[in-house]
């Protein structure tokens, strides 16, 4: 069983996400846990969605706040685009082509905002792999790995992520190398 921090414990820093197609918020909520006021944006209702929310297709909202400067509410602005795109497994259950590619034009949009981002998705996405993470290395029986690319390029974690209990035991490289996971993608 899976321990979650003791709320209590939370120290808000000020700082606020906004999480564009945050679904029903279970990334939002590591960032909460780490300080941060979230906002979530996605297309369908999320009637559970736990902080301030806004149905709406991300990349309109995102165009309309950045030229309103809205945006500037805003510390950092996370994304995790629709992978089906380019999720393999899309390839075993479905077909690829009927699933609009909305990273290419968000990660063209969070750039111009002028605002720090991280979009995260799958690690066959076309992303720059700055940091690749597994559910397990959370201590969750989950072994699913996803590529994170940053507005800064990553840069060198002198230990593991806050919150990590172990190193996936599986290889997150593109190479699919038979080695521990590493913290940061080789650049």
């Amino acid at each position: 069983m899976t321990r979650m921090p003791n709320h209590t414990q939370r120290v808000p820093n000020g700082l606020t996400v906004l999480d564009l197609c945050c679904g029903a918020g279970g990334l939002s909520w590591g960032y909460w846990l780490a300080g941060y006021d979230v906002v979530g944006v996605d297309l369908h209702p999320m009637p559970n969605y736990p902080f301030e929310f806004h149905q709406a297709d991300a990349l309109e909202y995102l165009a309309a706040i950045t030229t309103s400067g809205e945006i500037e509410r805003y510390a950092i602005v996370h994304a995790s685009w629709p992978c089906q795109y380019f999720a393999n497994v899309t390839q075993w259950r479905g077909s690829q082509a009927d699933h609009e590619d909305l990273l290419t034009p968000g990660r063209e949009l969070m750039a111009a905002s002028g605002r720090p981002w991280v979009i995260e998705n799958v690690p066959e996405a076309p992303l720059r792999p700055d940091y690749l993470l597994c559910g397990s290395q959370f201590g969750i029986n989950v072994r699913r790995h996803r590529a994170f690319e940053t507005s800064w390029h990553g840069g060198a974690i002198s230990s593991r992520p806050a919150g990590t209990t172990r190193a996936c035991s599986r290889s997150c490289t593109r190479a699919s190398a038979p080695t521990p996971t590493p913290w940061v993608a080789p650049g």
